[in-house]
């Protein structure tokens, strides 16, 4: 058998009191939360200290308590005082310090004296004795609560798009000011106590006003407030309360006892989990302004959006629906105008007129695929929206939908009802969204235009890749004269010094011979790199025999011999392979490239060749860096760079020298396949067709070729 009193209220309040400091504080800790903490934390305990005196549980320690409830209250008003005094820029000021100061003074005088105030029991009734500064405390605490006013006021002036929780807050300050001032210090002062409850409770009124408006603007980025945890502890003190209200109402008989608490058990069984998906979806609802859930909006989307849908009451249901979400002030919708697949034009709402795709506001969204905030626009943009909707603010967020062909429409949603503005998460929203509605714009878009998209595509890449190829040439190219000019230079100074040295026709017959065999050696150096860098012939274009080793001996000359080592080991008798002459070089050049760049401190570069079937296989090896696991399979993907991983190319860091090189490969009929281990090196194995019965000898042995 449980017994219930008034004092039970005050229990209460301290519980629901603290339960809100607790959520405020995990959420988020700032100077303004924590001003609003202290007061509710003061005003919870100040709740307990009544619960003690009105039960008398410490009978000996009542004046203690009872002075203890007035710093409490100190605590409650200063807190309050400096949250409304900061808000909205959440930062404190000098002047706080000294209320900071004279409040810890009464608080002092409070706990150590009994001057303020004091506190006896007499025959189970308490008996307040007021000391000679209790008017002092009594005219400091009005002072605060007018201060406390005035400056939200001063707020509510300097801060209008705060408004709507200014007025939560000035509602609770006044109904605390009017009421604890009527009920405890005027009818007291006439010797009616009968009204204390009141008075006390206008406390906690002021304190749940606060704290909704905090939620339910969504101030200080509390956007979920009922989370999974909280709905829980709320159904099992829900049902606790109704359990021990239906023992209450058996009156002590045993029977009634059990049957209540398996009634109990058993309702809460069926409506607890109902209870709680109620307070995770309803109850946020309504009691968060603009609180929503992204998957039950883009549900309602996708059953009111049906195959029929047309492109005007996509954009239509949308808007209506980011309307109904967010509650806006102003909305605009601009949806693109066609002439069966041509865009002629795109459509205001609520306007006679029409744009054309050239202006501002088109073609600042032309080329963005996510939502965008108003201050991030144009001037000019910015004007002319403005032009259409004369009401929109700088709060205002832009939405582009775009189709394959062209952008599709704008939304421009105005500022929220609330006053408040558009989140970080607002706007992944509005990303989410834009990603949602592609699958149903791409629906629309007729068959012939995307094939007609997707040639233009392919064929811009096709460009992009001969012009690579062809900076490629170019880069192979200079590569190749800068190691000719090096090797030339070596006959030409053995000519120059062997003129010097002529004194007698002997010596003249003599350095013939030895001229001859430096100016044969400077013509060979000069034809190869003439065969590396005529890349310019249309002939060269067109598919011949080709001898790889050859190609493989040309294009080493762009190695520096000074630093690195070369290993051929080449088959004598290697088959010859269909191919362009200038492609199979450029595979080779960027190979070369890509494993000189791996071994910045030099090392060991080797090629190999041999006959496997009907095929001929090509190693290329280095003992460079090698190439990480988690890269290793995009190294043939365009635009990719594995220079900061350790993977080099010779297209200056675009990403594209292996993926030229696997398309050459490719059209040769051919493969190419990698491996790779960090810190030991990378292996290039090419696999291309042999022509069937053809073959050349080689003067290739295997050698190690030293600078």
């Amino acid at each position: 058998m449980f017994a219930w009193s008034v004092n039970d209220i005050y229990l209460a309040c301290a519980a629901v009191l603290f339960l809100l400091s607790w959520l405020l504080l995990v959420r988020r800790r700032t100077y303004l939360v924590g001003q609003f903490v202290l007061a509710t934390v003061g005003l919870s305990a100040w709740n307990l200290c009544l619960y003690i005196l009105g039960e008398r549980l410490l009978p000996s320690y009542v004046s203690l308590v009872s002075r203890i409830q007035l710093v409490t209250v100190l605590l409650f008003c200063t807190g309050l005082l400096n949250f409304c005094w900061s808000f909205p820029l959440d930062r404190p000021y000098r002047l706080q310090l000294v209320i900071a100061t004279i409040s810890a003074a009464f608080s002092a005088g409070l706990l150590f004296t009994r001057d303020i105030s004091d506190a006896v029991l007499e025959q189970d009734t308490i008996r307040y004795i007021d000391g000679r500064g209790f008017a002092v405390y009594t005219g400091y605490i009005c002072l605060e609560a007018v201060m406390t006013l005035v400056f939200l006021i001063s707020s509510w002036r300097r801060y209008p798009t705060q408004r709507n929780q200014i007025r939560f807050f000035f509602a609770g300050v006044s109904t605390f000011v009017i009421s604890a001032s009527v009920f405890n210090l005027v009818y007291p002062l006439f010797g009616n106590y009968d009204y204390l409850l009141v008075g006390r409770l206008s406390c906690t009124v002021a304190s749940l006003l606060f704290f909704y408006a905090i939620a339910k603007h969504e101030f200080l980025d509390i956007t979920v407030i009922i989370n999974k945890h909280v709905a829980w502890g709320f159904t099992l003190l829900l049902m606790s309360a109704l359990g021990l209200l239906a023992i209450q109402l058996a009156a002590g008989n045993r029977k009634l006892e059990t049957l209540a608490v398996v009634a109990m058990a058993c309702i809460s069984a069926l409506v607890s989990s109902p209870l709680q998906n109620f307070l995770l979806t309803s109850a946020k609802r309504k009691f968060i302004k603009g609180w929503y859930e992204p998957d039950e909006v883009f549900r309602r989307l996708g059953s009111n959006i049906n195959q029929d849908s047309s492109r005007d009451t996509i954009f239509r249901i949308t808007l209506n629906a980011l309307d109904e979400v967010f509650e806006l002030e102003d909305t605009l919708s601009i949806v693109a105008i066609r002439d069966h697949i041509k865009l002629t034009g795109y459509r205001v709402q609520r306007s006679l007129s029409n744009l054309s795709p050239s202006v501002p506001v088109v073609t600042a969204c032309q080329d963005k695929y996510a939502a965008i905030r108003m201050e991030d626009l144009d001037a000019g943009s910015r004007q002319q929206l403005k032009e259409l909707l004369p009401k929109l603010g700088d709060s205002a967020v832009i939405i582009p939908f775009h189709s394959p062909e062209y952008l599709e429409a704008v939304l421009v949603l105005g500022a929220k009802s609330s006053g408040g503005s558009f989140s970080e998460s607002d706007m992944l929203f509005f990303n989410n969204l834009i990603n949602y509605l592609s699958p149903a714009l791409y629906r629309l878009t007729p068959l012939e235009t995307l094939e007609r998209i997707y040639s233009e595509n392919q064929k811009k890449l096709h460009e992009a890749e001969i012009q690579l190829l062809r900076a490629q040439k170019i880069e192979a190219i200079v590569h190749a004269t800068r190691q000719c000019h090096h090797e030339i230079r070596t006959p030409l100074n053995i000519i120059k010094l062997g003129i010097g040295r002529i004194k007698t026709m002997e010596d003249l017959e003599n350095y013939k011979l030895i001229a001859r065999e430096e100016i044969n050696h400077a013509i060979e150096i000069v034809e190869e790199t003439l065969a590396i860098s005529d890349v310019s012939k249309p002939a060269s274009r067109s598919f011949t025999d080709i001898n790889i080793n050859d190609v493989i001996n040309r294009c080493l000359r762009l190695i520096d011999r000074s630093r690195y080592q070369v290993t051929l080991h080449l088959a004598k008798k290697l088959p010859l392979v269909r191919g362009i002459n200038s492609d199979m070089q450029v595979v080779f050049t960027n190979l070369i490239h890509n494993a000189l760049e791996a071994m910045p401190e030099g090392g060991t570069l080797s090629f190999s060749s041999k006959a496997v079937g009907n095929n001929i296989q090509i190693r290329v090896e280095d003992t460079g860096t090698g190439i990480a696991a988690e890269v290793r399979n995009r190294v043939w993907e365009p635009y990719f760079s594995g220079k900061g991983s350790g993977v080099g190319n010779s297209t200056g860091g675009r990403g594209w020298g292996l993926t030229i090189v696997n398309r050459i490969i490719n059209e040769h009929a051919g493969t190419i396949q990698l491996s790779s281990e960090v810190g030991a090196g990378t292996c290039f194995v090419i696999t291309l067709p042999s022509v069937s019965g053809l073959s050349v000898a080689s003067d290739a042995v295997p050698v190690a070729i030293h600078a």
